[in-house]
């Protein structure tokens, strides 16, 4: 037993108690990636006997990684933003989630409390789960992975919550008002078929059918055909490829020359774990349709991009540490 740890801790300078975190960090990451040779695993025990600071740094380090792959990623990115696209991001992440446990425990509290006000939400799914729903006989919802949505009904008017992830809604037969409330901002539907996706700074809508408008911005429609992004009063109003938008609602992403690290996050979405892009081949850009909606669909898409481009892909630890290398023969080039 290692009494006294915290007290202990907080008279250590934060400089050397983020250096230890930041050192288990670089451990756990590197046993996500595969076994530890027998000359790794006596080195971990050392620096894991090294000190009580360096026990509890990696209980805390595992601590953070179990609660990452219990929580649907949408309600983790606001903290772990893009940290699956490469493995220092990870590593810079891990790291300040556990400074955060140890020394800020108020905002640690905070993003717990989010999580869990979240996770109470009517509906939530899981990574690769879809989930279809009729909020009244005129509106019907499908939710997408790992999203979290109220679907109160107030009245005669209907007021959704979509706390994170992404929902595709049809009320283009409703008489009623209805309303679509996300972190950034809250949409008026008229009649209306329309998506709406929860990023980490910002939300975006799709409209199918119908129109809608933001609740700052009355005047401004946004029709069939377009998307708005929009975040606390601020907005972008453009025309959008519809069948790109909604593909996931037939289990597929279209990608037209997207980035490989962009391309890693989106599949990322459908499953636990991280997906770790090689920062070298990052920048490549790969156009294709790839199947999503499950984890499975999501090793389909990996065997799709190994076959086309030079990858190598592996999958560790139970296929919650995804890797996409260069294959060492391959020197990569961007314009």
């Amino acid at each position: 037993m290692l009494p006294q740890h915290s007290a202990v801790r907080n008279r250590m300078p934060d400089t050397r108690v983020q250096t230890i975190n930041e050192e288990a960090a670089e451990w756990l990451v590197r046993m996500a990636e595969g076994p530890l040779t027998s000359t790794e695993q006596a080195t971990w025990q050392q620096w894991h006997d090294r000190s009580a600071h360096h026990a509890e740094a990696w209980s805390r380090a595992e601590t953070v990684l179990h609660k990452l792959v219990q929580v649907p990623k949408p309600l983790a990115l606001p903290i772990l933003h893009d940290a699956g696209r490469s493995r220092r991001a990870a590593l810079a992440r891990i790291g300040k989630l556990m400074l955060g446990a140890a020394a800020v425990p108020l905002a640690w509290q905070a993003w717990q409390s989010n999580v869990r006000r979240a996770l109470q939400a009517d509906q939530c799914t899981a990574s690769g789960e879809q989930r279809t729903l009729r909020l009244t006989n005129d509106v019907q919802i499908l939710l997408n992975t790992a999203s979290a949505l109220d679907t109160p009904v107030q009245g005669e008017k209907s007021l959704l919550r979509l706390y994170a992830g992404e929902v595709l809604v049809d009320a283009q037969q409703s008489p009623q008002p209805l309303s679509l409330a996300s972190p950034h901002g809250i949409l008026e539907a008229h009649a209306a078929r329309f998506a709406v996706r929860v990023w980490p700074h910002y939300s975006q809508l799709v409209v199918v059918s119908g129109s809608l408008s933001l609740e700052t911005q009355p005047n401004t429609r946004i029709r069939a055909g377009e998307q708005l992004r929009f975040s606390n009063g601020r907005f972008e109003h453009s025309r959008t490829d519809l069948d790109a938008a909604l593909a996931w609602t037939h289990g597929l992403l279209l990608a037209d020359q997207m980035r490989l690290d962009d391309l890693a996050a989106e599949l990322a979405r459908y499953r636990k774990g991280v997906i770790d892009c090689d920062p070298h081949i990052a920048a490549l850009h790969v156009s294709g349709t790839f199947p999503v909606g499950s984890a499975a669909a999501t090793e389909r898409s990996f065997a799709m991009l190994a076959d086309i481009h030079p990858i190598e892909i592996n999958l560790r630890a139970a296929g919650l540490w995804v890797t996409w290398r260069a294959l060492p023969e391959n020197n990569f080039r961007h314009a």
